[in-house]
């Protein structure tokens, strides 16, 4: 197949789009006192074609077992090598620089909701009018970000030239991001004031204890997480755990909830408080209904705007499945 055959033809950049530089010796190396700090190529964008939308792949290789190895291998054979970018590697922010030339970019996040959340910071540093569009390949176990944006609950091997067309038609949405400032409990021992964004949902209790659990014991020993139903088991077993504990059944008298200036009492026996940015939570929940929805939303104002693709004809996937912090 040549590339004007290719269904996806507009998301590759072509080899004449690219000019290698000459690699770096060990001499010029030792006097400048470094490795190599810039890409063995640059890009000529005027050769691209006129209706080319080059697409970024960003591929978080741990992710999903042996999916992300296999992403990559198989997205480096359908699009230009030079495209596909392993984050585990070189960091979203690192990657974004090399490729902030070309005009009409879009990126393709191949990872759990923490790898898609980790490249949108990246791309929240760029000014405005130049943050590219991102659409999603779920690899994580929760996934919740592509659910709402209509990527699906989980890569399951379908085609991956089905999926990059896909995302050459796919249309733009926007998509909200929140700034949270912690401040530490009077007389709690803190370490200070602290600040996090996010783009799903924010929790303080017994999901983030479990959230929290899980993600140590995955750093410690990432053998035992080896696929998406091992680690939903996992998340099972630690929340079985947690309700035996109750390790968090005094959240009511350690934390104050304000709502628009005014205080909200927490019910008694309360033991987690969630923020949602997405009607999906926890791998698939739905929240709330569409009647649900209070059209009233003045006071709150959103701290960011990042873009995202949405696909229409995945809209209606089913539910069920969270991912790396």
């Amino acid at each position: 197949l040549t590339l004007r055959e290719c269904a996806h033809r507009k998301l590759v950049i072509p080899p004449r789009c690219i000019k290698h530089r000459r690699p770096q010796t060990l001499s010029s190396l030792a006097a400048m006192g470094a490795r190599p700090s810039r890409p063995a190529f640059r890009f000529i964008p005027s050769k691209l074609p006129e209706d080319a939308t080059p697409l970024l792949a960003l591929v978080n290789a741990r992710s999903g077992g042996n999916q992300g190895v296999y992403v990559r291998q198989q997205l480096s054979r359908l699009l230009n090598p030079v495209q596909v970018i392993d984050v585990s590697e070189t960091p979203p922010d690192v990657a974004l620089s090399r490729f902030a030339e070309l005009p009409s970019l879009r990126l393709l996040a191949c990872g759990g909701d923490g790898t898609v959340g980790w490249i949108l910071t990246a791309v929240s540093q760029l000014p405005p009018k130049s943050r590219p569009p991102l659409a999603v390949l779920p690899l994580g176990t929760g996934n919740d970000l592509a659910r709402t944006l209509g990527w699906g609950r989980g890569y399951e091997n379908e085609s991956l030239l089905e999926l990059l067309e896909a995302v050459q038609r796919a249309h733009v949405v926007m998509l909200d991001r929140w700034d949270v400032r912690l401040t530490p409990h009077r007389g709690g021992g803190g370490s200070g004031r602290r600040a996090v964004t996010f783009q799903n949902y924010f929790g303080v209790g017994v999901d983030a204890q479990v959230a929290l659990r899980f993600h140590h014991l995955r750093e410690q020993q990432p053998e035992q997480f080896w696929s998406r139903m091992v680690n939903k088991l996992w998340y099972i077993y630690m929340g079985a755990q947690e309700m035996f504990r109750r390790s968090c059944k005094d959240l009511p008298s350690s934390l104050e909830l304000y709502a628009d200036g005014r205080r909200v009492p927490l019910p008694e026996g309360t033991e987690g408080v969630i923020f949602l940015n997405i009607n999906s939570y926890g791998g698939g929940v739905t929240m709330w209904t569409e009647d649900d929805v209070n059209d009233d939303d003045e006071g709150f104002d959103d701290d960011d705007e990042d873009y995202g693709f949405s696909d229409d004809e995945d809209d209606d996937d089913e539910d069920e499945e969270e991912d790396e912090p």
